[in-house]
């Protein structure tokens, strides 16, 4: 083929149709990525061979229905090629296609054309061509006795001489000037430019064969049977005995001799080629992982086709010369100052405006490139559409309008899945991105070997919106490896916004026919607004892409896993929204909230102060201060939980409930930030004051006194006159003292029953994914989960299951089974003994534990004898003063508690001497280890003991005038505000049955809930893992059970007497 004529098809590859009017859904990435199959069901083999069945059916039906246009084979593995021709015969033998063998021609027959299965055509013209080719005649011999070459009748017979055969072999003719060859075959020679004419104008055979000139811009083909015309009519063929026919272009008339492409261009118009071929690419990384720039790369694609396509471009207006040349632009990165950007923008400067583009001007006949609209005015353009979700599963429309390397147009593509390279093919169709308010994110690593691998040739797309009124809306490009876009942000003041991108680019980077230099996308980022003032309204979407450029020296191993050979890959969809008004009121609101909590915060301190100081000049010291900090971390804590719960609750409601796109999730850098800040300091916040009052619970002074009397007197020897009372037992007061410790981490919230039903919801459920950014509540697909709704599903949840467990225990478990604090209070009156404690200085709480019997110590027929009693109304009530009321909140007077101090230090004090040394500490921990007994107290603690436990029976019986207290219900403001009454006039005891639950667990549980629920959220948000959050969670209840338990035991060994090893 002379090379003049040489088609700019070779860059093409299998186009869709050409015609704007069809829309053309190609579901095929730009990657070759394996194509998806499912795992075969061990159960369901027979339903696989039918499957198997239908397949092969299916599969010869088609076979045989594709027969009509276009001839089919049968392929070998071994065999199978794209655009080319594979032999599977032998030189001397021809494909017979009706009866699927290798034929061997007979004597004096050559075969004129051996095309061998598979035959793998760019056209089926072509393919039904080369079926034709077979055996016949050679030169010199015509067919006799039949009308073809397989008639059995037939054979080829030798002319004459000084004849030489017909083209198809039917005749024999004389030569104008005969040749004889070396074997005496005869052929016909002509002069350049002529060929050889076998026929008259009606077909009638010529006895003589006749040589006659071509036509303008033609020459004759190899065998002279007609004339080839050249791609130009302006060119004129040159004739060399070395290279053969070489079709020039006419510079007589002023065209360059050399033809840019298949076309002749005006000399005066041709572009310089010299230093205008070559591309930059300066972001490249070589295989040492580092960057290695590469400037003025010579590329065989530029040196093939600038030049055609800017002259062809500028001189005829040719549209596909026109979209080469835009693409060789968008290939050098728009860089207006390389060749092809240069050329483009010189055109477009001289092109008058399209009457077809109302909204942006762009310029007529000429590919689309440039914006001459500022990029902020762009991004404030809206769109002829409304965003319904009910409508088209609330899916955005967009659409590619792609061309072929060469400029071609190859049709419409709808946006599915072209972008994410990291999917698999499993839900190539479902597109979860381009559900509207969906803020889609998918990450993963690209394989550079597959990349470079890959047969797909490099496609150009101009991207569109589908409007309500069917028109294409267009979409702009923010290139980020341009330097002005080089802020990844949403700010686009200064950036400049195009028309034409490219996913793969591999053919710039060939030099010398081998790819060096590759361009493949590292992000993709598509960012969606909405019209703050409109409903379902949204701005132009702007597609934004980062290329990564890799200079290719050798083959990549399969094995290297370096950022060189596996870059990472981001997809990103993003809708977004001004949310500047709804963060000022946010921001009041918050406000409001922390003063408000900062004020009772100090309120509560104030409280304590006066519970806790004797006077005023004591009031406010550092000790205050640290109270005060205490109180407001733990208002502080719960209310900002609260805050946070209530504004993702709004978001998760009015986001996942909308019909109408109005709202979108907060998701720039500045929100988040702002919610994570307020998440943080409440966790900080939550557990400072928790942990604080743990360690507060596990220090109170507590005291069980006993009301038992002794049983009579008793000699004390025979020698001996005196007598003594006989001693009350000790042990009630033990065994009472247990059973407090046991009732230290007592709670109403089982966690493993919250932490494992919140789990099988969350994870087990899949409700965590109702988390996802996307407007469909229903919709549990696996996916990225925005922060904001984490929180809030996180804490329904949780808050559901604490609710059920509450909601349990007040209608049932408490009310039919049992109460453990009511159970208490009943064991210690039954006991006969009652507890007193101080959890501040002058504030506590006390359960009257005194027995309306005569005798707590006794045997299993009195005790059942006393209990008749009280159940047929035979005895007094237990309460304080003959009332039903046992248990209370007191404010004692400093005078009381001061006496109360001075004696109950001595049991203290006495109890929890320990040497100031470590060495002596340990040495003393040792040898009660290794003893194993329990450690006595002194006799200085004994009598203190039986002192303050007559004094605090007189003062319960009102038997010490300077020491009156008054028993009443609580008012308004102290059961919700915590209200301190005045003890001028006495101590005051307030009627509260579950009140001293408050020096326990129990009393912390909503703070503990809330501190849990913080942190189960934090957890979650942070790693991604539902199942991380509760196992951290249970860890952390149970590292809390134990030091709350193991304190607490500690505190009341010291503050009893009793050593620690009698609490069991």
């Amino acid at each position: 083929m002379p090379r003049s004529s040489r088609s700019l098809s070779l860059l093409r590859e299998r186009t869709l149709p050409r015609d704007p009017r069809y829309l053309v859904y190609d579901h095929a990435s730009p990657l070759d990525r394996p194509p998806f199959r499912r795992p075969i069901h061990p159960l369901a083999p027979f339903a696989w061979i039918l499957l198997f069945a239908a397949a092969l059916i299916a599969q010869n039906a088609i076979h045989a229905a594709a027969s009509g246009s276009m001839d089919w084979y049968p392929v070998l593995s071994n065999q199978i090629g794209q655009d080319t021709v594979q032999t599977a015969c032998s030189p001397q033998q021809a494909w017979d296609i009706a009866e699927l063998f290798c034929r061997v021609c007979s004597t004096n027959q050559s075969v004129v054309a051996q095309l061998a299965p598979p035959y793998v055509a760019s056209s089926t013209s072509d393919a039904r061509a080369a079926a034709k080719r077979q055996c016949q005649c050679m030169p010199g011999y015509v067919l006799t006795g039949g009308a073809s070459v397989l008639d059995s009748r037939s054979s080829c017979k030798a002319c004459n001489a000084t004849q030489t055969s017909s083209f198809e072999r039917s005749f024999c003719l004389f030569c104008e000037r005969p040749f004889v060859d070396g074997n005496g075959a005869t052929t016909c020679l002509c002069d350049p430019g002529q060929y050889l004419m076998t026929r008259d104008a009606q077909g009638i055979p010529l006895t003589k064969a006749l040589c006659k000139n071509c036509p303008k811009a033609s020459y004759p083909s190899d065998d002279l049977s007609t004339c080839i015309s050249c791609p130009d009519a302006n060119m004129i063929p040159n004739y060399s005995s070395d290279t053969g026919y070489e079709c020039l272009c006419n510079t007589t008339i002023g065209f360059s001799a050399q033809p840019v492409g298949n076309q002749c261009v005006n000399s005066t118009s041709l572009l310089s080629q010299s230093s205008q071929n070559t591309v930059d690419y300066p972001n490249a990384v070589g295989p040492s992982g580092l960057s290695a720039p590469i400037r003025n790369f010579p590329s065989d694609f530029f040196s093939e086709y600038l030049a055609y396509a800017s002259n062809l471009c500028s001189s005829e207006w040719d549209e596909e010369a026109c979209s080469l040349l835009a693409n060789l632009c968008v290939l050098q990165m728009y860089n207006q100052k390389s060749a092809a950007c240069k050329s483009y923008l010189d055109l477009a400067l001289v092109r008058s405006p399209s009457k077809n583009s109302p909204i942006f001007e762009r310029p007529v006949s000429l590919p689309w490139l440039f914006y001459k609209e500022q990029a902020l005015s762009i991004s404030a353009i809206s769109p002829n559409l409304t965003v319904d979700l009910s409508k088209n599963s609330g899916q955005l429309s967009f659409v590619l309008a792609t061309y072929n390397t060469d400029g071609t147009f190859a049709g419409f593509q709808a946006l599915i899945s072209q972008f994410d390279f990291c999917e698999n093919g499993a839900t190539l169709t479902s597109a979860f991105w381009r559900e509207v308010g969906y803020n889609y994110v998918s990450k993963c690593s690209l394989s550079l070997r597959d990349i470079t691998n890959t047969t797909t040739s490099t496609l150009f797309y101009d991207p569109y919106l589908l409007d309500d009124s069917g028109n294409l809306f267009p979409v702009p490009i923010r290139v980020h490896n341009l330097a002005e876009n080089s802020d990844m942000g949403l700010d686009y003041t200064g950036n400049v916004f195009t028309r034409r991108f490219f996913l793969i680019d591999n053919i710039s980077g060939v030099s010398n026919g081998t790819l060096q230099v590759i361009r493949f996308p590292t992000y993709i980022g598509l960012t969606i607004r909405k019209v703050d003032t409109a409903a379902g309204a949204i701005y132009s979407p702007i597609l934004s892409i980062l290329y990564a450029e890799r200079s290719i020296q050798g083959t990549i191993a399969a094995t290297d896993n370096s950022q060189y050979a596996m870059p990472k890959y981001t997809f990103q969809v993003t809708y977004n929204m001004s949310l500047v008004d709804f963060w000022r009121t946010m921001q009041i609101l918050f406000a409001l909230t922390t003063s408000l909590a900062l004020v009772f915060g100090l309120y509560l301190a104030r409280n304590w102060s006066r519970r806790s100081v004797a006077s005023a000049a004591e009031a406010i010291d550092l000790y205050f201060l640290g109270q005060a900090l205490i109180f407001m971390t733990g208002c502080l804590g719960s209310t900002f939980f609260w805050l946070l719960f209530s504004i993702c609750c709004y978001w998760l409601i009015f986001y996942k409930a909308q019909t109408t796109l109005f709202l979108v999730l907060p998701i720039n850098d500045m929100d988040l930030y702002n919610f994570n800040a307020v998440l943080i300091t409440a966790i900080v916040t939550q557990t400072f004051f928790v942990v604080v009052k743990l360690w507060q619970q596990s220090q109170v002074d507590l005291f069980f006194f006993d009301w038992e009397k002794g049983k009579g007197v008793v000699a004390s020897s025979a020698e001996d006159d005196s007598v003594k009372v006989v001693p009350v037992s000790i042990w009630r007061t033990i065994f009472m003292a247990n059973q407090w410790n046991s009732l230290q981490c007592y709670r109403k919230v089982s966690m493993e029953f919250l932490l494992v039903w919140t789990y099988f919801f969350l994870d087990g459920l899949n409700i965590k994914y109702a988390a996802t950014p996307q407007p469909n509540i229903r919709n549990l697909s696996p996916g990225a989960r925005s922060p904001v709704l984490v929180f809030a599903i996180d804490a329904l949840i949780l808050l559901f299951f604490v609710a059920i467990q509450y909601t349990f225990r007040f209608l049932v478990y408490d009310r039919f089974y049992r109460d453990r604090l009511l159970q208490y209070m009943d064991l210690l009156s039954t006991a006969n003994v009652s507890l007193i404690i101080f959890d501040e200085k002058c504030h506590g709480y006390y359960i009257h534990g005194r027995s309306v019997h005569p005798m707590a110590d006794t045997d299993i027929n009195e005790l059942n004898e006393n209990l008749r009693k009280e159940e047929n109304d035979m005895v007094p009530a237990r309460g304080l003063m003959d009332t039903d009321q046992q248990a209370f909140e007191i404010f004692v007077t400093a005078s009381l508690r001061s006496t109360y101090d001075k004696i109950y230090s001595i049991v203290v004090g006495e109890n929890s001497q320990i040497d100031p040394k470590l060495s002596g500490r340990l040495k003393h921990l040792s040898t009660l280890k290794a003893s194993g007994r329990p450690k006595s107290a002194s006799e200085k603690s004994v009598k203190a003991y039986q002192t303050i436990n007559k004094f605090l029976c007189t003062f319960f019986d009102r038997n010490i005038k300077e020491y009156p207290y008054a028993i009443r219900d609580k008012s308004y403001f102290e059961k919700f505000l915590g209200a301190v009454p005045e003890v001028t006039q006495g101590s005051v005891f307030l009627n509260d049955t579950y009140g001293f639950s408050r020096v326990l667990m129990r009393g912390l549980e909503p703070a503990l809930l809330t501190c849990y629920a913080l942190i189960f959220i934090g957890v979650d948000i942070s790693t991604g893992s539902v199942s991380a959050a509760a196992v951290v969670v249970y860890l952390l209840d149970l590292a809390l059970c134990f030091l709350r338990r193991h304190v607490g035991e500690r505190n009341i060994a010291d503050k009893t007497i009793l050593d620690w090893k009698f609490l069991v």
